[in-house]
């Protein structure tokens, strides 16, 4: 088969599995179709020659019953007892008690004289038609019936019924096809030693339908065993393809922050060196993501340093006595530099965020409490709050009557970075005299946090797109950097949390909006999970 036939039935970059597949299910039929082609001739043969035995035993027995009618006892004679007991009998004739011979025709003597006698058994073929024809057929020549003669003719399909047939052409003893009635006949004709006959015949429809049906039953286990090998085949290498096809499934669920290698242990080798290489690549990419955000940290970092000390000289310029169309001009470079180093600060957290390193020390394997996280964060917007007249109201921290539980298996550092975003944008977006709720629930495996405000709220169709890094809703009227859902999504995968959006009230309940409840759940122990 040339390369070019080969790549128009398996086309290069397919399925593997599928082309693997292809070709053994080609192989497995053709190997199947020979072998149940040659079974079935065999076994037809097969078939054919036991229809000769099993026509040649009934021949042969209704032969030596024959012979034992004309001579009784002959079965058990010695060869040369027999001799002389046939001998007598043709010369004197049946001896007293035997039946003299009915319905068996006599054949044409004009062959000479032989010397009659039983074959003694022994024959190369035992079992076979031609064995069992020697056993009863004279020594030398075989007779032959002559052409336009009466033949009397046992038909063994009937159970012996005796037809008359004339054949236009001389007959031999042993097997031989031939037309009675019209339809073609298997017959087998057997001489006795005085030159009398036994003819037996079946009709070949009947004995072509049974060798068929014989060669057709050795073939069906092949054809039944063929579906079931294809299926055990096709198992076996979806089997051996499993572990490639599961390193396949974990890269494309995996986030864009996790290039963990892929595991090597169940791969077959031949694949393993692909799986390797791939490892190779994601710790590659990885090194290079790593600087890349790293670079963008520092970058921030440094950038905020100037921005800061030009935003202190700002508010020194502001205090000074300015003139009157000086002083909008110095309050609007104060608040430029304010976002600016707003954005700056933002920017950093989100590039530590995806290079995986936290603002404050990492505390996951000590205990904290909720309390003490929450009053740092509060503490910095309070002066925001105030001046838009907002109420803060905090459920859940601690339990009535008992003393607050600490917080165990969950990063503080990344859920102080969670929650500082979400209490920002709660401030930024409230309208003026609104409220803040922050609630706590602990359940048995995992910690719900959720941040809640009265203002603008973010419509259904855009809470999507607001994870994205830089995406704010437009027609807010708030000034932002569009980093703080985005900060928040990352360190909450980071932990293994989930975070959802929902509105904090009713459309048109009342004048505060839909408002925005955020609720954060994070598994128990959720950072060591995902980092697992």
């Amino acid at each position: 088969m040339s390369e070019n036939v080969l790549k128009k039935i398996f086309p290069p970059g397919g399925s593997v599995l599928l082309r693997t597949v292809a070709a053994l299910v080609t192989a497995l039929f053709v190997f199947t179709a020979a072998t149940a082609w040659i079974t079935y001739r065999n076994t037809k043969a097969d078939a054919l020659a036991a229809q000769d035995v099993e026509l040649a035993e009934v021949a042969s027995s209704l032969a030596r019953a024959d012979v034992v009618n004309r001579i009784p006892g002959a079965l058990t004679m010695e060869p040369e007892t027999f001799e002389r007991a046939l001998e007598d009998e043709m010369k004197n004739g049946p001896q007293p008690g035997a039946e003299p011979m009915h319905g068996r025709g006599r054949g044409h003597r004009g062959m000479g004289r032989h010397r009659h006698m039983m074959r003694d058994g022994t024959c190369p073929w035992t079992g076979t038609a031609e064995c069992l024809l020697a056993d009863v057929s004279p020594d030398g020549e075989r007779m032959s019936i002559p052409a336009g003669r009466d033949v009397l003719v046992r038909m063994r399909h009937t159970g012996g019924q005796a037809e008359v047939a004339r054949f236009d052409d001389a007959v031999k003893g042993g097997f031989s096809n031939v037309s009675i009635n019209g339809d073609e006949h298997r017959l087998c004709l057997i001489f006795l030693p005085d030159g009398s006959y036994t003819a037996v015949a079946d009709p070949m429809s009947v004995i072509e339908e049974e060798a068929q049906a014989r060669a057709y039953a050795s073939v069906t286990p092949l054809l039944i065993l063929l579906p079931i090998l294809l299926g055990v085949v096709a198992g076996v290498l979806w089997l051996t393809f499993r572990p490639l096809q599961r390193a396949a499934e974990e890269v494309r669920n995996r986030d864009e922050n996790r290039w963990t290698p892929l595991p090597t242990e169940k791969v077959p080798a031949e694949t393993r060196p692909f799986v390797e290489a791939v490892n190779d690549l994601l710790a590659r990419v990885e090194a290079a993501r790593v600087r890349e955000l790293r670079f963008s940290a520092d970058a921030a970092h440094e950038l905020r340093s100037p921005l800061t000390s030009l935003t202190i000289e700002a508010e020194h310029l502001a205090k000074l006595p300015l003139p009157d169309e000086a002083k909008p001009v110095v309050a609007n470079l104060t608040q430029g530099l304010e976002r600016a180093v707003h954005q700056l600060s933002q920017l950093l957290h989100f590039a530590r965020a995806q290079a995986g390193e936290a603002d404050a020390p990492n505390a996951e394997n000590e205990s904290w409490y909720l309390s003490e996280l929450i009053g740092r964060l509060v503490e910095p917007l309070l002066d925001a709050a105030d001046k838009k007249g907002l109420e803060w109201f905090v459920s859940g921290v601690e339990e009535e009557g008992a003393k607050e539980a600490p917080v165990e298996g969950v990063s503080s550092s990344a859920l102080e970075a969670i929650l500082r975003n979400l209490l920002e944008n709660a401030v930024r977006y409230s309208p003026e005299k609104g409220c803040i709720a922050v609630k706590v629930a602990r359940e048995a495996d995992a910690l719900v946090l959720s941040v809640t405000n009265d203002g603008p709220g973010i419509p259904e169709s855009e809470r999507e797109r607001v994870f994205d890094p830089f995406y704010r809703i437009p027609g807010t009227g708030v000034a932002g950097t569009g980093l703080g859902l985005a900060i928040v999504k990352t360190y909450a995968d980071r932990l293994g949390a989930v975070v959802t959006l929902e509105d904090a009230h009713p459309e048109g309940a009342d004048e505060r909006g839909r408002g925005l409840t955020v609720t954060v759940r994070v598994p128990m122990g959720g950072a060591k999970a995902a980092e697992a």
